[in-house]
């Protein structure tokens, strides 16, 4: 097949992108990143545990190093790896092992990047969605900008909160997100600093996975505040009322789409396990969690093809098995579920309806959890009682020090709970060491403070102010509020697509339009009323048909010209066919929004 562009007229005639074989479009990289200081609401001296301290080196230090070694070495000569980037097509699926049984003088590995410590539920990866093979992926893996410091969900209104600082080295580039640790279904970041001042824009995908991506390549250490719901810890309270009305509620969006063949299967497995599906919502859920947390530490007998049953009504498994037959299990019964992980254990993640994505743990194998962290750090305690039945094999396993014991506290001590509704200091300043600059307030024992080449810029929200930042020739940073008037009219702009052509690096288009698996490179403008490039606007794009967006390709951000470019990758489950490309920025507190439908 030949390579063949589509193309554009310079006006407003239609690029139609047509596909001579079906495909779905994964998740773009962009060639420019979006970032903008963002006013604040987090001083970080209102954390009230311990920072982590980080060994004395610069970022020149840390860059020269990256090529040579796995990690840093922190004050406890621990090794921390780097979080290196994941090309944008390298699609997030996981198959399923029959490795139920742990070798003898097994150990797992641990890695710790938050204080307080959240062992052994650090959110590394997360799936919400099984394919027609049984592997687990990601329903939507196009990335989202995450505004830094954005005000907290309506949902969250009236519940308590838990900060968690993270701190990590992070390879940054300009084409590929890095992947980074979080704490919960459902979190925010409030605020971040990295070291020698590099700016970086959030992102996330479907199942709340967390990235990063630079302005600039490099390794840099990276401090980031999240804030997460006391919901999201545990399961507070499951609806008392029948399965299909639980699953009536759940909003349309997060509606699970099960493969064909999980509804005769899952069918199976109840008829197995003598569970009713037509049972009230709350009595099920608890079945389910008391069945998986009673499984053992032993070989799997069958060999068969249908995995998800034989892991389902086998009592047998380590963590993740336990965690991907739940998962199946629940979305066959309408209900969204993930399978979230990291080096050492995996659990699931409930959507509860008129609450949200709460973790639910169901334990693993009985083997030694060996913890890393660069400094010692308090154990974060969510102090919410575990309402699911405790059998005596789940008692024994490391994960259960982590929830309640017979309906008590943990042992915990990291006290991170946080009052919402707090007055704040606007202006507070982070540092990439991880100290707070100002003066110290109640509850913080600080890091080293913010100050000449240390200095980092403040990102967090405070009301509706803005940040304006301004830098000395020494490099050290501070923040200046801007009061802009709420009700002041925003500026017009107009978001246009230049081109849109087979990428020269990888792929190809056919001579009746792209093929699937073709990279596909997008370049574009945004422009104010005077036809001036606006800077640092988040461009999202989306393949459109009858009028409806059918696929996202992800995300680009405007250049100091108002040019954005992406390179996005045409999967394998679109329908041959045509389709617009639309590409629309929602602008920012200057700007107006504007779409472009090519």
């Amino acid at each position: 097949m030949s390579k063949a562009p589509t193309r554009r007229s310079a006006a407003a005639a239609a690029v139609v992108v047509t596909l001579s074989v079906a495909g779905v479009g994964l998740a773009q990289r962009a060639g420019r990143v979006l970032h903008r200081p963002i006013p604040g609401d987090v001083p970080l001296d209102e954390l009230p545990n311990a920072m982590p301290s980080v060994p004395p080196s610069s970022s020149e230090a840390i860059a020269r190093g990256a090529g040579a070694q796995s990690g840093w070495r922190g004050s406890q000569g621990v090794s921390q790896d780097i979080q290196r980037p994941r090309p944008t097509w390298d699609a997030p699926a996981r198959e399923m092992d029959r490795q139920t049984r742990s070798a003898q003088g097994t150990r797992l590995q641990y890695q710790e990047v938050f204080t307080p410590s959240v062992q052994p539920f650090k959110r590394s990866t997360a799936h919400d969605m099984v394919d027609e093979l049984g592997r687990l992926t990601v329903r939507d893996p196009s990335l989202r900008p995450i505004t830094v410091g954005e005000a907290a969900p309506a949902s969250w209104a009236g519940r308590r909160r838990a900060r968690f600082v993270g701190e990590i080295l992070v390879e940054l580039t300009t084409s590929w997100p890095t992947p980074v640790p979080s704490i919960a279904g459902e979190q925010r970041v409030l605020r971040y600093a990295t070291s020698d001042n590099e700016s970086i824009e959030f992102l996330a995908d479907g199942a709340g996975n967390l990235f990063v991506r630079g302005l600039r390549s490099g390794t840099v250490r990276l401090t980031y505040v999240i804030e997460a719901p006391d919901f999201t810890f545990a399961v507070e309270r499951a609806p008392a009322l029948p399965m299909s009305e639980v699953a009536a509620r759940v909003p349309e969006a997060l509606r699970p789409v099960p493969p064909t063949w999980l509804e005769d299967r899952a069918r199976r497995v109840f008829s197995q396990l003598n569970l009713n599906r037509d049972a009230r919502f709350d009595v099920l859920l608890a079945q389910l969690v008391g069945h998986f947390r009673a499984f053992r530490d032993a070989e799997l007998a069958g060999q068969g093809p249908n995995l998800y049953v034989e892991l389902a009504t086998s009592g047998v498994g380590a963590c993740r098995h336990r965690a991907y037959a739940m998962m199946l299990t629940m979305q066959a019964l309408g209900i969204p579920a993930r399978y979230v992980g990291n080096e050492a254990h995996a659990w699931v993640e409930l959507f509860i309806p008129d609450t949200g994505w709460s973790r639910v743990d169901l334990g693993g194998w009985d083997v030694p959890l060996d913890a890393r962290a660069p400094t010692e750090r308090p154990r974060f305690d969510p102090g919410i009682r575990d309402r699911f039945p405790r059998p005596n094999q789940y008692q024994q396993q490391f994960s259960a020090s982590a929830t309640d014991s017979a309906g008590g506290a943990t042992s915990g001590d990291g006290g991170a709970w946080i009052d919402p509704d707090a007055a704040v200091e606007p202006n507070a300043e982070m540092s990439a060491n991880g100290g707070a600059s100002g003066a110290s307030g109640a509850g913080s024992s600080g890091g080293a403070s913010a100050s000449g080449a240390s200095a980092s810029r403040a990102n967090s929200v405070s009301g509706g102010s803005a940040v304006a930042e301004r830098r000395s020739e020494d490099r050290a940073s501070r923040a200046e509020t801007v009061e802009p008037e709420d009700d002041a009219p925003k500026l017009a702009t107009t978001t246009a697509i230049a081109s849109v052509l087979a990428d020269e690096r990888a792929g190809f288009a056919s001579g009746n339009g792209f093929a699937r698996g073709s990279m596909v490179r997008i370049v574009g403008f945004v422009r104010d009323s005077d036809a001036v490039g606006i800077n640092g606007l988040a461009v999202e794009l989306h393949l459109v048909r009858n009028g409806r967006p059918v696929q996202g390709l992800g995300t680009a951000a405007t250049a100091a010209d108002g040019r954005f470019e992406a390179h996005v990758l045409l999967g394998a489950s679109l329908e041959t066919g045509e389709y617009e490309l639309r590409a629309s920025t929602a602008g920012d507190a200057r700007y107006a929004a504007s779409v472009a439908i090519e």
